[in-house]
């Protein structure tokens, strides 16, 4: 019983770099869950790990993002599913016009014909945007972009809608990639500070 005691307190009276800046870290990440500013937090952080090249990057990162914050998971699929659903329509209007257009107009111009039933092409849904839906629909956000990325996909650049989602999404990405660095790193030198407790106390 005395030596649960004694951990207990020693855990309790644990300030430690790594602590402090695991705390700081949890805190901006909850902010950023919320879709919430973190511009006291990161500030707070970036005092704290002053010093530590090893995660000077990924902090500077946060910082960046704080005044504006970061697009929660759930806020990036709601804006990617309106966007998706918005481009579909617009896809299905403008195959429905190119082939009525292209049968109109070759035949004005062979002869005047009675017309008669005939089955239209179907519309295929885009590949590309169908996998991109699953995979944010998943919360596989980094998965998302890589593959629109990777198929250079005509509506990424020329749609803004779906343009600002991609920047708005690869700042989440970079974001959660920031805070898993420093999360780790924390660890680490937490650990390294704790076995060097024990050592001192054998």
């Amino acid at each position: 019983m005395d030596k649960v005691e004694t951990q207990m307190g020693r855990l309790a009276k644990i300030s430690d770099d790594g602590a402090l800046i695991l705390s700081a870290t949890v805190m901006i990440k909850e902010a950023a869950a919320k879709g919430e500013s973190f511009a006291y937090e990161a500030e707070v952080l970036d005092l704290l790990a002053r010093g530590d090249e090893k995660i000077s990057q990924p902090v500077a990162e946060i910082v960046k993002y704080a005044p504006q914050g970061i697009k929660s998971e759930k806020a990036l699929a709601a804006s990617f599913n309106k966007i998706y659903a918005e481009l579909l329509e617009q896809q299905k209007e403008e195959f429905a016009k190119t082939w009525k257009d292209r049968l109109n107009s070759k035949l004005n111009e062979i002869i005047k014909v009675k017309r008669v039933k005939e089955e239209a092409p179907e519309f295929e849904e885009d590949k590309v945007l169908e996998k991109v839906k699953k995979l944010v629909d998943a919360g596989k956000i980094a998965k998302a972009v890589s593959l629109l990325d990777e198929a250079q996909h005509k509506d990424a650049a020329a749609d803004a809608a779906l343009s600002g989602w991609m920047s708005e999404a690869r700042a989440r990405i970079e974001f959660d990639r920031a805070v898993s660095r420093i999360s780790t790193h924390s660890l680490a030198l937490m650990k390294v500070n704790y076995l060097k407790g024990e050592t001192n106390h054998d």
